[in-house]
């Protein structure tokens, strides 16, 4: 019992450890971030030759990709030192809330028609959300998917009902997930994974944090013909009057 106790300590440790790792790199890189984005804004009003203006779009992707892992971060260390009480929950229509996304999706992202194909098998799929915390798991997940996904192949997403659950399938026709992560528990800092986007995994482990405080589950798996599959399972919230017609 006592080195168990001395043993869950030193993971609590390390775990708030983590925490305070990410929370500072943060903040950190915020800072030095601003002043590099503002001076690529100033930059691209000004004409170049196509070598720098190639260069210039390098550094502009690279700084965009820096301050999205900022964001995440400091995402990651709130939920862990607030959990679900930073969330504000409501009651959506899953299949409503996802079709509405995908089309602004497709309009921010230019996002070719039929490139996302949408499914619903009802509307009256309730569950219990914090919107803007589960855009960002569709956002993560739909990004991953196109990225790794053929452009003449689409990416499809349904909603459907199973059991006591509401489950938000997406489905790509890319090379699918590399066995080291379905094996692993996807923890950020996982030494060893070799993960999907080739970056810290940072993004995948936010999803599944967000998607744990939402009493719901992430699922990664291959399909048997080829595509990695990702599951979104929420709890389905029954109304009032139907409970009471049964």
């Amino acid at each position: 019992n006592t080195k168990l106790s001395i043993a869950l300590k030193d993971l609590k440790q390390l775990d708030n450890t983590k925490t305070d790792f990410l929370h500072m790199v943060s903040h950190e890189l915020r800072t030095p971030l601003n002043g590099i984005m503002g001076g690529m804004e100033l930059l691209k009003t000004h004409s170049f030759s196509d070598e720098v203006m190639d260069y210039l779009s390098i550094l502009d992707l690279s700084t965009r990709r820096l301050e999205s892992f900022s964001y995440k971060a400091l995402d990651i260390t709130q939920l862990q030192t607030m959990g679900v009480s930073i969330m504000h929950l409501n009651r959506i229509s899953l299949s409503a809330f996802v079709e509405t996304f995908i089309r602004e999706y497709e309009k921010v992202n230019n996002i070719q028609p039929g490139r996302l194909l949408f499914h619903s098998d009802t509307s009256k799929n309730l569950v219990e959300a914090d919107n803007n915390y589960f855009r960002k798991v569709l956002e993560i997940i739909v990004e991953n998917a196109l990225q790794y996904s053929p452009e003449d192949k689409p990416v499809r997403i349904i909603v459907e009902e199973k059991d006591d659950n509401v489950v938000c399938t997406i489905k790509d026709q890319g090379s699918g997930f590399p066995g080291s992560m379905l094996e692993s528990s996807m923890m950020a800092f996982s030494p060893g994974v070799e993960h999907q986007d080739q970056r810290t995994g940072l993004s995948l482990h936010l999803a599944r944090m967000v998607m744990h405080y939402l009493n719901g589950e992430l699922q990664l798996s291959n399909a048997p013909e080829g595509g990695a599959v990702v599951r979104l399972v929420l709890p389905k919230i029954v109304p009032e009057e139907e409970k009471e017609d049964k």
